[in-house]
């Protein structure tokens, strides 16, 4: 699986160089003006799993093949959000609340319980694009076949970037950055690479976890129609 995220990131290079270039940017920005980190982030990154997984699922690597309008786009956005809502956003602030005050130890439980969730219910936002069943006990039957492997790999596609993002911030990142530098400046130079590696390791671990629920979909979808098959034969 790991080598087919490599293939599509190969194969869709420039559309990442350009998405990975845009998202740096925008941190950069957001550390030279003191801005509120973007909010937009995570939409990014949902939308870049959308396509990852229709290019899986329809077996086309190459994204600028697929035309016309995205089946089930929305409702693969808002199914992606309730999972992440009740997964990760609901018991952190419930971790915040009770008085833990450990951020790190709140990240990893919210990236471990969002491994969790997406092993178990991951394939649910996908199968409207796939045209499949859409419906919460079928993703439930899905996830239950073969969960802890998915759930370790998806452990590794979440915590791993995070993990090396963190390690980043203390070896690479140059510390505050005051509105007054120009954006020539070299320290506004280190930010951008530092943010151009960062970016580029979660986009590789989010490309990983897109494949992975999609090939569990596929691998489902594929034993139902021998199922359905074989008693004809």
């Amino acid at each position: 699986m790991f080598a087919q995220s490599l293939s599509l990131i190969t194969r869709n290079f420039w559309m990442f160089a350009v998405v990975v270039s845009i998202m740096a940017g925008f941190f950069v920005f957001e550390d030279v003006s003191g801005s509120e980190p973007n909010k937009g982030a995570y939409a990014m990154w949902l939308f870049l799993s959308f396509w990852m997984q229709q290019a899986v699922i329809s077996g086309k690597e190459k994204i600028a093949g697929q035309v016309g309008w995205p089946n089930g786009l929305w409702s693969f956005l808002w199914k992606n959000l309730v999972l992440f809502f009740s997964s990760v956003i609901l018991p952190s602030l419930l971790l915040a609340l009770s008085g833990f005050d450990n951020l790190g130890f709140i990240i990893l439980v919210a990236l471990l319980l969002a491994a969790g969730a997406f092993a178990t219910l991951g394939t649910w936002p996908v199968s409207n694009a796939a045209r499949g069943d859409t419906s919460l006990a079928a993703a439930w039957r899905r996830g239950a076949t073969g969960f802890w492997s998915r759930f370790f790999r998806l452990v590794a596609g979440y915590v791993v970037p995070a993990f090396v993002s963190v390690l980043l911030v203390g070896l690479l990142h140059p510390g505050a950055v005051g509105s007054n530098v120009g954006m020539t400046d070299p320290v506004v130079v280190r930010l951008l690479l530092f943010y151009l590696l960062a970016v580029s390791i979660n986009l590789i671990g989010t490309v990983y976890v897109s494949v992975v629920i999609a090939r569990s979909y596929l691998a489902d979808d594929q034993k139902s129609g021998q199922q359905a098959v074989s008693p004809a034969e």
